[in-house]
């Protein structure tokens, strides 16, 4: 049985929300976007089009070939169907430095990977598009209900290798918490929990995108 921490944790820095505003249709922009980084031998591109159980998803994941501080540092371009007149902006690296990354190397990261790209689309289309950041924001200490919930399934669960009651203790927990965390405080609660670091990200996405299918579905009825 595996065990849990002794003092769960209070406050997380979130790692800030990165968008795009554009008017342009979204995939019009990103097609473009692409363009602009192939001139480049720096990139190594992946675009899934009508991803997911959605087909209005789309995403398109930037590779950085160069010399950076984080190992396989790259970027992704998200168009979400619940987010109108936005594209998103998220960042990977299978090691930052440092690790976890600081509010600053994410936003470092961000800009080296797409502020050259934006700022050669703006003077070539004449658009005045840039990446926005969220101002600085802390995590709340999450629910006792959504502890519960999630340590019930850390408990259960074979860390190495998910089964199939691991992950319907998985879905449970995020069909029950009321409270919606932040992928950074679910990773860092996880890793606490004796995951590691790569398994905790990708159940972290995960919970995010079960989370946006809840919202869509809300808002369909």
């Amino acid at each position: 049985m595996n065990s849990l921490p002794n003092d769960p944790i209070s406050v997380v820095e979130i790692l800030p929300e990165i968008d795009i505003s554009i008017s342009d249709d979204s995939r019009v922009f990103m097609n473009r976007m692409v363009d602009l980084c192939c001139k480049s031998d720096s990139f190594g591109i992946e675009k899934h089009f009508g991803c997911l159980t959605n087909s209005e998803w789309d995403i398109i994941n930037f590779r950085y070939n160069g010399t950076t501080l984080h190992t396989d540092l790259g970027g992704q371009l998200i168009k979400r169907p619940d987010f109108k007149g936005r594209v998103i902006v998220e960042m990977r690296a299978a090691r930052w430095d440092p690790d976890p990354p600081t509010r600053d190397a994410y936003i470092a990261s961000a800009k080296h990977i797409f502020g050259s790209a934006l700022t050669a689309y703006n003077r070539k289309y004449g658009n005045r598009y840039r990446l926005r950041i969220r101002s600085a924001q802390w995590g709340p200490k999450p629910s006792e209900n959504t502890l519960k919930l999630l340590d019930r399934f850390c408990v259960a669960a074979n860390h190495d290798s998910l089964h199939t009651l691991d992950w319907g203790w998985y879905y449970e927990f995020i069909r029950n918490s009321r409270q919606k965390l932040p992928m950074e405080v679910l990773r860092s609660l996880l890793m606490e929990r004796g995951f590691t670091k790569n398994k905790a990200e990708h159940l972290a996405d995960i919970y995010e995108h079960i989370w946006a299918y809840k919202r869509q579905t809300r808002s369909m009825f």
